[in-house]
């Protein structure tokens, strides 16, 4: 009975990757964060759309979260303002990684170019 086996017995050994390079393939660092990312003077006339609405989000939602802290009582005010703190700088996070995006990807199957 033989034993040959689609695999190589001898392989070479595996490069250790780092966390980042694990978990964050595609970007510079795994927390970029920069206000160029908000700065709708550009000459791309798509860059400045994006960056406009980026803005007009991020203004809408903490207007939304404002007015839902001062309707709220007291207990839910504590909390409130402070899910509203995370929340606005994780929005804006998120909205600063959409407009530093370069280049094609696929978005749920769809080629999107930025």
């Amino acid at each position: 009975m033989a034993t040959d086996s689609a695999f190589p017995s001898d392989l070479p050994p595996r490069p250790q990757a780092t966390f980042k390079d694990r978990h964050c393939a595609n970007t510079r660092s795994c927390v970029t964060f920069t206000l160029s990312a908000y700065n709708p003077i550009t000459p791309d006339k798509a860059v400045v759309a994006r960056r406009v609405c980026m803005i007009l989000i991020l203004l809408l939602r903490t207007a939304i979260s404002i007015l839902s802290v001062v309707v709220a009582r007291l207990v839910w005010f504590y909390l409130g303002s402070i899910l509203a703190v995370i929340g606005f700088f994780f929005v804006a996070w998120c909205l600063a990684a959409i407009g530093e995006a370069r280049g094609q990807r696929k978005v749920l199957g769809v080629h999107v170019v930025s």
